[in-house]
């Protein structure tokens, strides 16, 4: 199912997680295609922290992922992304470890500025830090889960709009 995020032209990719292993160290990373399908590029918080346009922007690596909010969080300016992206993943990957551990992860996407011009789907205007959209994932028998890598959620640009976009959960754990 397709959220529109119109109405918003700055957001914020939150993630965060439960796991019982303490040292389990998730990360968060956004993966940009062009509309052929192409990778352009990664950026994900620690050899790659902003995309080289600079609309996205990784706010740091948090090992522990747990607590109140969001443990890692991605910035993106909608309106200054490069033309030619048209595709932005949302990853989260175990380096060291697998979602064997893992209790559940939570990521959702906040607008962070609104654009006054646009109305979200009702013509309800849209606020700074309203939930555009919040996909949550237990891991229903993590003991037999050997995977390292979930996609989250995914944006797509709208053809024919510079700046519209929608959202899609994914929730697919593979690799």
């Amino acid at each position: 199912e397709d959220v529109s995020l119109v109405g918003a032209k700055e957001i914020t990719f939150g993630v965060a997680w439960e796991t019982s292993e303490p040292n389990l160290d998730l990360d968060s990373l956004v993966v940009i295609f062009d509309k052929w399908g192409n990778h352009v590029e990664t950026i994900d918080g620690l050899s790659r922290t902003s995309s080289r346009c600079g609309s996205i922007n990784h706010h740091g690596d948090d090992v522990t992922g747990g607590g109140d909010g969001d443990a890692e969080t991605i910035g993106i300016n909608l309106t200054t992304i490069e033309k030619r992206t048209e595709v932005l993943v949302l990853v989260i990957n175990i380096m060291r470890g697998n979602f064997k551990k893992v209790e559940s992860i939570r990521s959702r996407i906040i607008c962070e500025v609104p654009d006054n011009d646009a109305h979200f789907g009702t013509g309800k205007q849209i606020q700074p830090e309203d939930e555009m959209l919040v996909f949550e994932q237990t891991c229903v028998a993590p003991d037999e889960n050997s995977k390292n890598t979930a996609i989250m959620l995914r944006l797509r640009r709208i053809r024919g709009g510079h700046n519209r976009w929608v959202a899609q959960k994914m929730g697919n754990l593979c690799f």
